[in-house]
């Protein structure tokens, strides 16, 4: 096994050593999903408490600067005794950095640390950030901030785009996976979201499910009273997470208009 497949699993297994709050909270943080719900200070201090001092040095390397920002997260005990087990001709220098080192600079090591101990798969990403952002929001207020950011840079807008995936979206489904979605969705909760559907998604969701439930869902339609668009929107969104869950575990195909296909072929 090569020295990087080494060290990703590795860095695997100081992850799998956290406690699973932790664990989360910190690959939702390195993958732009979320905030860490505990001070930075005390998420590397917990990570170095878990994980044995001389394995993140070799996964980190030697540098000063990151020693020294992890060194400077820890009670001064911990310092002390962790600063005694690296190499000796290197002692200074990580004293040296840590004594200079100012909360900017102290941030830019701690980030560019945990680059290193996330594995390439989890490393951050502002621009899946961007389309889960904007994925988690009404239609109507999704399409008004990607339709002003088209305007100033059309590039970036279309790359987002292409990285979420919305209730109209579901129409490119494949029929297989669609009856799958299907079967997990309420009628009264499908009904609800088809309320603010196209057409095109109407009739491509009706034509993948059982003749009387479609009927059913139609009916749940015509009959259901005014309802909050705020309402609707929220249900579609459940739908979706749905969706993405399903495609994350290989269950269904999303199929693109750019014809490339999303998520693991069905049935491999």
């Amino acid at each position: 096994m090569d020295y990087e497949q080494t060290t990703q699993d590795r860095a695997r297994t100081l992850l799998q050593a956290l406690d699973p709050q932790l664990r989360d909270g910190l690959r939702q943080v390195l993958s732009g999903q979320g905030p860490l719900q505990i001070p930075l200070t005390e998420a590397v201090r917990r990570v170095v408490r878990r994980v044995e001092f001389p394995l993140i040095v070799e996964l980190v390397g030697d540098d000063p600067d990151t020693l020294g920002a992890i060194l400077l997260a820890l009670h001064p005990d911990e310092r002390a005794s962790n600063l005694m087990s690296l190499d000796p001709g290197n002692r200074p220098e990580v004293v040296r950095s840590m004594a200079s080192m100012t909360m900017e600079s102290w941030l830019r090591a701690v980030a560019s640390t945990a680059a290193k101990l996330c594995p390439d798969d989890e490393q951050v990403s502002g621009l899946h950030a961007a389309a889960e952002t904007l994925n988690s929001m009404g239609q109507a207020r999704m399409n008004e901030i990607l339709d002003t950011l088209r305007q100033t840079d059309s590039d970036m807008a279309s790359n987002i785009r292409s990285l979420m995936f919305v209730f109209e979206d579901i129409q490119y489904i494949t029929d297989q996976g669609l009856q799958r979605l299907l079967r997990a969705i309420e009628p009264d909760q499908l009904a609800l979201a088809l309320k603010a559907a196209s057409d095109t998604v109407k009739n491509k969701l009706y034509s993948n499910l059982p003749p009387r439930v479609a009927e059913d869902v139609k009916s749940r339609i015509q009959e259901s009273g005014p309802v909050r668009l705020t309402q609707v929107e929220e249900v579609q969104r459940d739908i979706v997470a749905l969706a993405r869950r399903l495609e994350e575990d290989g269950e269904i195909v999303i199929v693109m208009p750019d014809a490339r296909a999303r998520g693991m072929s069905e049935n491999q």
